[in-house]
């Protein structure tokens, strides 16, 4: 119990930045929420990067060291786990939810002055599950559409609900949605007693 290990996967397209940061020295922090993903558990380092592919997912299990010292994971516990692998600064941000992707590509619907919306192409980067990184198409202030997207077309008329700007080191309220915007949901990490 402690210390104990933390097993989770990572898709096959997202291993590349960490393996390389790992080789580089980094030293990777994973945080363990539990499983409803309301509550930080606890914080760990990455140490290993299991040698195998999982063919039927396309991930690779990995593998995290928790001190435990308060015995708050226990083995078999489903945990939701983040692994931070690099910090974007000055970066524009908006919630996951408002990209879209369609045959023309990532697209945002942008709020105009007058209360319509024009779709813009962007650049999706990195993202958390709650917010997205735009390396192209959108600067900081811009009012992006989060809700009712299948609803709008280009030009469309809209009603602002709320607008609640956002510092950029701001988290997301935890009632919107979280999904990861380009990837599969993979089983939650299973904890593993040392």
């Amino acid at each position: 119990m402690r210390p104990t290990t933390v097993e989770f996967p990572v898709p096959q397209v997202s291993l590349a930045p960490v393996l390389q940061r790992l080789n580089n020295g980094a030293k990777l922090s994973v945080t363990a929420y539990n499983s409803d993903n309301t509550r930080q558990i606890a914080t760990g380092v990455l140490y290993a990067v299991d040698n195998q592919m999982a063919f039927s997912t396309s991930t690779v299990n990995l593998r995290a060291s928790f001190a435990n010292d308060d015995e708050a994971l226990y083995p078999d516990e489903f945990v939701n786990i983040k692994l931070l692998v690099d910090t974007v600064q000055h970066a524009v941000l908006v919630p996951a939810p408002a990209v879209q992707s369609d045959e023309r590509g990532d697209y945002v619907y942008l709020v105009n002055a007058n209360n319509t919306v024009s779709a813009r192409k962007v650049t999706p980067g990195a993202g958390d599950g709650m917010n997205t990184v735009i390396t192209s198409g959108l600067t900081a202030g811009n009012t992006v559409v989060t809700d009712g997207m299948d609803r709008l077309t280009d030009g469309a008329t809209i009603k602002i609900a709320s607008t609640a700007p956002m510092a950029a080191d701001s988290p997301l309220p935890a009632s919107l949605p979280r999904f990861h915007h380009g990837q599969r949901r993979h089983p939650d990490s299973r904890i593993n007693g040392q």
